[in-house]
């Protein structure tokens, strides 16, 4: 089994399914580690480290930000379990768009934290791996999915009501904590 012709007519996957295939057609664990080590300079990986116990994300160079290659690599990460689909999920729940501060909440990463991803780290992954932007709009730095990432996980006809919600409520909030001794004003 050839891992170009494979990805060629496959599309861009993790490392883990091609050895699993592999492991199928009757390669040893080792051989088909080597097998895809030694794949070629065809074949790229995905920079960053968005996957769990060393698994990359290969692809070939005609892959590159091609929606297939957004929806693939979407798909893995949901597989995988990653920050990062939670944080991309988020993100597309609330338009694609939203301010680092709010984002910084919405991502679920902690902002300080032994042996987990921190908030800067994934934000840098994200940005880097071309899942994100960074944008400034007037005085708001701003977080923005790539365009190029599947259609289905946008919802951007109730991201200005449910910000508009928010505020209304976290006000009431503020003024009755205010109002019953429980915060300061």
């Amino acid at each position: 089994m050839d891992i170009i012709e494979l990805l060629k007519k496959s599309g861009p996957m993790l490392s883990s399914s091609i050895k699993k295939m592999l492991l199928d057609d009757g390669f040893s664990d080792e051989a088909a580690r080597q097998k895809i080590s030694r794949a070629g300079k065809q074949v790229k990986t995905l920079q960053g480290n968005l996957f769990p116990r060393r698994t990359s994300f290969l692809y070939l160079e005609v892959h590159e930000n091609t929606p297939e290659f957004f929806e693939n690599l979407v798909a893995a990460l949901k597989e995988t379990n990653s920050i990062h689909y939670g944080a991309i999920a988020a993100l597309a729940a609330r338009g694609g768009k939203a301010s680092l501060e709010k984002f910084k909440v919405l991502s679920g990463a902690p902002s300080m934290r032994r042996k987990q991803k921190n908030f800067d780290l994934l934000v840098r992954e994200l940005i880097q791996s071309k899942l994100a932007f960074k944008k400034d709009e007037g005085e708001v730095n701003v977080i923005e999915l790539n365009t190029n990432l599947p259609s289905g996980i946008f919802n951007n006809d109730k991201t200005e009501v449910l910000e508009v919600l928010e505020e209304l409520i976290a006000a009431a909030m503020m003024d009755w904590l205010k109002k019953n001794g429980l915060g300061s004003y």
